[in-house]
């Protein structure tokens, strides 16, 4: 193991809590991608080799915003337990939150023009050779034939694309450019990685125990964790410095997340352009399906995954409670079937449920009185405990 790693609890970045429980920011967890970093909470006192179970939070933001240190959920200190973070460290936990890659839209427009064959330009946007390899993603219709096109040359300002989007001199079309190393799969081999790290110092450079570990996440962290925990580890080709996969998911707990990126594109306003930033193509549109499902939980359900529980909220115009339903009934469905439980909240919970959310009530305008406020978390806290092993 490297020395960087074995140095890591002196090197850290200690930041005292209020109470009983401890809150580290952590380095970066991969070289290749050294911008990526980790918090971890955990009781007072914890050695680098307690073996405590691990909660892994994925966390939310459209796939384009967020970090590791989302007040809501993992703030900078812990003053009480209502946040996730908190509450499960101070229970007994480890939890970590940590970055992953996020949509890099770096430009955008409504004046892309056809200006030769398979070639593009926009007044609103130079095309240089840093954008080969981007993807330009095409929202018009008309005489544009819509959805995503790679960048592989440039020259003279313009973009030569892998195939036509349209006849020469179609104009004005609605677009966005976005950096390749940022589309699909990069958030999924980020957070195999992050796996991959925890399974060479969980218990030895930082605590907790590797081979007893849930991913939790909401949103799109619901999304990209039951992927995730779905899906193994050569799912996609690796992008990670760390090579064990000794690790094990115990259980996965997703709160709101898309399960089916195709229908939810349908389904969904609100969602349409987080979808069509993560994939880099529009669904339903080319061959952007089998892109789209690689990236949808719907797409890894199967036997002999590890227990699963998601929950949707009635009045969640974002992710529809249908879709998230379809996971648990393609679970039903297999023969045999399999059990998942999927919990769905009243008509007054919308996409951001109640996950102890600071504040935690009227913020979020959760349902009144404020008594309800962590029902969602409340009600995954005993299925947690069930997989783990009570603290």
């Amino acid at each position: 193991m490297r020395k960087s790693l074995i140095c890591i609890i002196v090197l850290l970045a200690s930041i005292s809590g209020v109470g009983q429980v401890a809150v580290v920011d952590g380095m970066s967890y991969t070289t290749i991608k050294p911008n990526l970093l980790y918090r971890v909470y955990y009781p007072k006192g914890t050695a680098p080799t307690a073996p405590l179970p691990i909660v892994v939070w994925f966390h939310s933001g459209g796939w384009l915003v967020g970090g590791r240190g989302d007040a809501k959920i993992t703030p900078l200190v812990c003053t009480s337990d209502q946040t996730i973070a908190c509450y499960l460290a101070d229970h007994g936990y480890v939890v970590y939150s940590f970055d992953y890659t996020l949509i890099d839209k770096y430009a955008a427009g409504s004046d892309l023009t056809i200006s030769a064959p398979n070639t593009v330009t926009a007044a609103s946007h130079t095309f240089t050779p840093t954008d080969v390899g981007s993807q330009l993603l095409v929202m018009t219709t008309g005489k544009w034939s819509p959805g995503g096109y790679s960048v592989i040359s440039v020259s003279n300002g313009a973009a030569v694309l892998n195939t036509s989007p349209g006849p020469v001199g179609a104009s004005k079309a609605q677009y966005n450019l976005l950096l390749g190393s940022s589309l699909w799969p990069a958030q999924w081999q980020d957070s195999n990685c992050f796996l991959r790290f925890l399974a060479e110092n969980a218990g030895v450079t930082v605590p907790g125990n590797p081979q007893n570990m849930v991913l939790l996440g909401h949103s799109s962290g619901g999304q990209l964790d039951s992927v995730v925990g779905f899906s193994g580890n050569d799912a996609f080709p690796s992008n990670c410095d760390h090579t064990s996969v000794n690790y094990t998911i115990k259980g996965i707990v997703a709160f709101s997340p898309p399960s089916d990126l195709v229908t939810a594109y349908s389904e969904s306003t609100n969602i349409k352009s987080p979808i069509r930033g993560l994939l880099g193509c529009i669904p339903n549109v080319g061959s952007c399906n089998p892109i789209a499902y690689s990236a949808s939980p719907l797409g890894f359900v199967g036997e002999n995954l590890p227990p699963y529980m998601s929950f949707s909220g009635q009045g969640d115009i974002t992710v529809p409670p249908q879709n998230v339903q379809e996971v648990q009934t393609a679970f039903a469905n297999l023969n045999p079937p399999v059990q998942s439980q999927w919990i769905l909240l009243g008509p007054a919970f919308s996409h951001p449920l109640d996950l102890f959310y600071y504040p935690n009530c009227a913020y979020y305008k959760e349902p009144s009185p404020c008594g309800s406020a962590g029902i969602a978390f409340q009600t995954a806290f005993p299925f947690i405990q069930s997989v783990t092993g009570p603290q």
